[in-house]
């Protein structure tokens, strides 16, 4: 499934509760997650990718 977001820093917390929702309710579908961005850090990016842990999710930003 494709899931497309946009954001800025002020929306970290609020993406993480969304993606830890996918992955408890959907722990075995796969999402491919597209996240639009004009502001983010690489340490926001980092953080992201820290909260799907190992699941098989790809996230792709721009």
């Amino acid at each position: 499934m494709n899931i497309l977001v946009t954001l800025n820093s002020n929306y970290i917390k609020p993406l993480r509760v969304m993606l830890n929702s996918l992955l408890v309710n959907n722990p075995e579908e796969s999402f491919d997650i597209y996240i639009m961005h004009s502001s983010l850090t690489d340490k926001d990016l980092n953080y992201i990718n820290q909260i799907l842990g190992d699941t098989n999710w790809l996230i792709t930003s721009s």
